[in-house]
C-alpha cells in the first residue's frame, strides 16, 4: 500500500485552549475531509476546564456523522503532553499517527 492508500490518525492534545481551539479543530477536520483515505481526528483534553471542555464536546458532536472519524478523550487532571499523546495513540486506528 502506498503513502496515499494508508489511513490516518490525527491527535490533537489540548490543555485549557478555549475559543482558539474551535477554528483549529474546525480546520485539522477540513483538511482531513480531504484526505484521499480513511482519517481520524482524536482530541485529548488533558486537565481542561471551561470554557474548552465545552468547545471541545459541542464540535466533535458538530462533526459527527461525517467522512473523518472523531473522538474525545478527557483527562479529569492534567497528566502532560506525552500522556495525552499516548492516551490518543491508543485509541487511534490509522496507518499513519500523527499529532500536534
Amino acid at each position: 500500500m502506498g503513502l496515499m492508500g494508508a489511513s490516518i490518525s490525527l491527535i490533537v492534545p489540548v490543555y485549557n485552549e478555549g475559543s482558539l481551539l474551535s477554528r483549529s479543530l474546525r480546520d485539522f477536520y477540513d483538511w482531513l475531509s480531504r484526505y484521499p483515505a480513511k482519517a481520524e481526528l482524536i482530541v485529548v483534553t488533558d486537565g481542561s476546564r471551561e470554557p474548552t471542555l465545552a468547545v471541545v464536546s459541542g464540535i466533535i458532536e458538530s462533526f459527527r456523522g461525517g467522512k473523518v472519524l472523531t473522538s474525545w478523550v478527557r483527562f479529569s487532571e492534567n497528566r502532560g503532553k506525552g500522556a495525552a499523546v499516548r492516551a490518543g495513540a491508543a485509541r487511534s486506528m490509522g496507518d499513519i499517527i500523527a499529532f500536534l
